[in-house]
C-alpha cells in the first residue's frame, strides 16, 4: 500500500497521519517541529512526538523515562515502529 495516507487522528484544519513510502518508512503528515511529527491524542492535554506515540501504541508498552527513540532509518519523519528502537 505504498503512497497510501493512513489517518491517525484529526486536528483543526484536517487530518494527521502518515504515508507509507517505498523504503518502508511511514512518513508523518501533519504538525511537526524540527522535522519530527507531533500529535495531540484525543482527550489529552499534551502534544506528543508522533514517533514516540506510535512506538508505544503499536508495540503496546511504555518507553522507559531515561530512553530516547532512535530512527534506524535516519528519517526523523518516520513513525514506523519497525524503524524505531529505544536506546
Amino acid at each position: 500500500m505504498i503512497g497510501v495516507f493512513v489517518p491517525v487522528g484529526s486536528r483543526r484544519g484536517g487530518w494527521v497521519g502518515y504515508i507509507i513510502q517505498e523504503n518502508g518508512c511511514w512518513e508523518w503528515v501533519g504538525a511537526n517541529q524540527r522535522g519530527y511529527g507531533r500529535i495531540k491524542p484525543h482527550g489529552s492535554t499534551r502534544t506528543l512526538l508522533a514517533h514516540r506515540f506510535l512506538y508505544e501504541t503499536r508495540l503496546g508498552y511504555s518507553i522507559p523515562l531515561s530512553y530516547e527513540i532512535d530512527h534506524l532509518c535516519r528519517n526523523p519523519q518516520c513513525v514506523n515502529p519497525d524503524h524505531l528502537e529505544a536506546v
